[in-house]
């Protein structure tokens, strides 16, 4: 079983998802600067 990280962070493993498929990467900075 693979270790998610991002158990306790729900908004961050939507940003990885998105991330991972390469559609939105502005996705991820814009939640990596929300928090």
């Amino acid at each position: 079983m693979p270790i998610r990280q991002t158990l306790d962070l729900p908004d961050i493993q939507l940003s990885y998802l998105e991330w991972n498929q390469g559609q939105t990467p502005l996705l991820l900075l814009h939640g990596l600067a929300d928090h």
